[in-house]
């Protein structure tokens, strides 16, 4: 009896649990039934209609009552097109510090923030793609004269080259501009065809461009990098935009604010750190085909000094030494004048070993090796239109203290009543650089002027100077300004009735009259007569009378009346 009420019990408690009732379930079933085969017809409608499905159609039906966020569509980065630099990864100082910088005044100011050093930067201020080609201004170490880029290029011997040129030629032909930056490239290709050369797009320009700079603009800009883009594509050369990749604001189409100095044209120190920034994370990275790792040459800001080296005498065992270790001396030379003696090398340019320049650095070294200390050596260097390089030692005896001879001073301070000023120059001699003080000019003051009287168009004033260095006083005149400006009251003709006047000029800063005002006389008419009425036998003719000047005109009957004629003699018939 127990066991049954406990069977009923947990049998009424298994069915509150499951708490569906026979024929739910049986609905149940039904719609779970009526479900899946709708799902199936769907599937194969869709299947029919699309050819195919590349998710499985519950998964998608499955989800189509809930509102998904669409997936975001990955946005593949352009592959390199062979010319327009794209992002890469960072590739570090080492590929800065292996680029020859050449540009405008842009790169200039590079050098100026400390941002690259002097020696990677051909900066040409105020100048265009045509001085780059045809203008020889660098200056390298070791060189007296200045070369061009090209043949800096050559010397130094850079893995890579980074040229930005333009902003000094967009008043100009794009065409023009064009034609010369090929060539530049060409030239820089052809002096020394191991380097890279990448050209870099026209830096934006800020909105408020200074009215001192007003004919640039930046439709100019962007008209000449999109034709230098051009020319990248068909000269096969690297194309680096950093106008549109960092420098340029897309909402306004002008420089972004905070990079750009006050003029609107010239980078600040932030435009300028974006633009390496982006060259290092746009990177141009080919094998590197130089035979060493470049020639030690460098750019330097003005020309090399001839440096002054202890030594007795240049002896034979130099040329001696030079030969035995291949190199050809084209021709020597020896002129002696006074205590003063002149040695000329020409090294042959046909000698295979080394370059010019390494060749040079030799005998520089094999010469200090040779030289005693009771006389002075001035060594330069330079090339010669065979391409053959002259290395050129001037040997001075050294001049007793206080006993130089020096022809050619520089002032560095000028002397003053009150102070000493001082001059430099090069003993001709023994070629040492002297410093001498130049002795206190008592007429050399210098005064701060203040006015005693001021000048007037027509009178002279006065000034009073005083010295600042020992307080003499002196006066000075101050010229008369003259009437400026002056005032023109243009004069009125006269007429045949009416009185006319001259023109009257005066001066409009103290009112004197300069060109007084005449009356001129009434002119009086100018009459010109013509027959208006012809007299008759019986009646008068009349005059028309027109004034020639004014138009004024009146008539009047003073043509007398015409003979009667005679009666005809000849007989009737």
């Amino acid at each position: 009896m127990n066991n049954g009420r406990l069977q009923a019990k947990e049998r009424r408690t298994n069915k509150k649990r499951d708490g569906f009732s026979p024929f739910q379930k049986f609905v149940m079933f039904l719609s779970i039934t009526l479900i899946l085969a709708t799902i199936t017809v769907s599937a194969m409608y869709l299947v029919k209609r699309n050819g195919g499905i590349d998710l499985p159609i519950i998964e998608k039906l499955k989800g189509s009552n809930k509102e998904k966020e669409p997936e975001p569509v990955p946005v593949e980065e352009e592959e390199w097109d062979g010319f327009s630099l794209k992002k890469t990864d960072d590739a570090g100082q080492k590929y800065v510090d292996d680029t020859l910088f050449i540009g405008d005044s842009n790169f200039r100011r590079m050098y100026i923030y400390k941002l690259l050093p002097l020696k990677s930067v051909i900066g040409m201020t105020g100048k265009g793609i045509q001085d780059a080609l045809y203008s020889k201004e660098v200056y390298l170490s070791g060189y007296k004269d200045p070369v061009s880029v090209a043949t800096a290029v050559q010397k130094i011997e850079p893995r890579r080259v980074l040229l930005c040129f333009g902003t000094n030629n967009l008043t100009g032909d794009v065409d023009s501009f064009i034609s010369v930056y090929r060539d530049t490239v060409d030239a820089i290709r052809k002096a020394y065809e191991y380097t890279d050369v990448i050209v870099m797009s026209i830096p934006a320009l800020a909105s408020d461009v200074s009215t001192e700079y007003g004919w640039l603009t930046m439709e100019a800009v962007d008209t000449f990098n999109a034709a230098l883009k051009e020319m990248c594509v068909d000269m096969d050369v690297p194309f680096l935009n950093v106008t549109d990749g960092c420098l340029k604001d897309p909402e306004t189409g002008y420089a972004r604010e905070g990079i750009m100095y006050s003029d609107g044209i010239h980078l600040e120190e932030p435009g300028l750190r974006d633009v390496l920034d982006y060259y290092r994370t746009h990177a141009y990275i080919t094998d590197d085909r130089r035979s060493s790792n470049g020639s030690g040459i460098y750019v330097v800001d003005e020309p090399a000094k001839a440096e002054l080296i202890d030594c007795d005498k240049v002896q034979a065992a130099v040329i001696t030494k030079l030969v035995s270790d291949g190199y050809t001396m084209a021709s020597t030379s020896e002129d002696k004048k006074g205590i003063e003696s002149k040695y000329t090398y020409t090294i042959d340019a046909s000698a295979e070993k080394d370059s010019q320049d390494k060749w040079t650095s030799s005998i520089y070294n094999y010469i200090k090796s040779y030289c005693l200390k009771t006389s002075k050596l001035a060594i330069t260097w330079y090339d010669i239109s065979s391409g053959a390089h002259v290395f050129e030692i001037t040997e001075y005896q050294k001049c007793a203290e206080g006993k130089h001879t020096v022809k050619d001073w520089k002032i560095e301070k000028e002397a003053t009543c009150s102070a000493e000023g001082q001059k430099k120059g090069t003993c001709e001699v023994c070629g040492e650089e002297v410093t001498e003080k130049i002795p206190k000019d008592p007429n050399n003051h210098t005064y701060a002027w203040k006015t005693l009287v001021d000048a007037t168009c027509t009178y002279t004033g006065e000034e009073e100077g005083i010295c600042s260095g020992c307080g003499a006083k002196t006066t000075r005149e101050i010229p008369a300004k003259g009437h400026d400006p002056i005032v023109t009251q243009e004069g009125v003709d006269a007429g045949c009735e009416t009185s006319g006047w001259t023109r009257e000029v005066k001066c409009s800063v103290c009112g004197e009259i300069l060109e007084e005002r005449d009356e001129i006389p009434e002119l009086g008419h100018d009459y010109e007569a013509t027959i208006e009425v012809e007299p008759t036998e019986t009646e008068y003719g009349a005059h028309r009378y027109t004034c020639s000047r004014c138009g004024d005109s009146f008539l009047e009957y003073d043509i007398p009346p015409v003979e009667p004629s005679e009666p005809s003699s000849e007989p009737e018939e």
